[in-house]
């Protein structure tokens, strides 16, 4: 018959604290969390770049007479894409200043805080984190086209109950 390991309290091992990783290790995830955020702020710029084309790609086709016929259509698609890409700012936001407190951290415990410096801590920048400007920028540009598509349904129910 086989024996069933026993997983009761008093049998479990004493927990071992991790190993501290070396100075090389935590200097390669030093290095692989920079790449990640470049990686990801690369994304935060092809989305806003796909964005725009399709609001010039809109707005010029509701400047043509025949464009009328598709306004509904084509502010749906925008408030659509706005809210993705304002959903994606977030999270994108997220998880760079995750990245940019762990190797805040990492620099600490590399001791290069001083040639590592990750934030600015004075003047406008260190009082405003830029990298909100574009889940505001998103969440501005969802506001006005709901406005819109509410101002447009409430001229319609008006014509239709006249």
């Amino acid at each position: 018959m086989k024996r069933r390991l026993d997983s009761s309290p008093a049998r479990l091992p004493a927990v071992v604290p991790p190993a501290s990783p070396t100075d090389d290790a935590l200097l390669a995830a030093y290095k692989q969390n920079w790449l990640h955020i470049r990686h990801v702020e690369s994304q935060r710029m092809l989305s806003l770049n796909a964005f725009v084309a399709i609001l010039v790609a809109v707005i010029y086709a509701l400047s043509r007479p025949e464009g009328a016929f598709f306004a509904p259509y084509a502010i749906a698609v925008l408030i659509f894409f706005s809210v993705v890409n304002l959903i994606s700012a977030i999270k994108i936001e997220a998880v760079i200043q995750d990245y940019v407190a762990r190797n805040t951290l990492i620099a600490t415990a590399l001791h290069i805080t001083n040639v590592a410096g990750s934030r600015v801590r004075r003047g406008f920048s260190g009082a405003i984190r830029l990298g909100w400007v574009f889940p505001v920028f998103y969440a501005a540009i969802t506001f006005v086209l709901a406005v819109y598509v509410a101002a447009w349904a409430i001229r319609l129910l008006a014509y239709m109950l006249r």
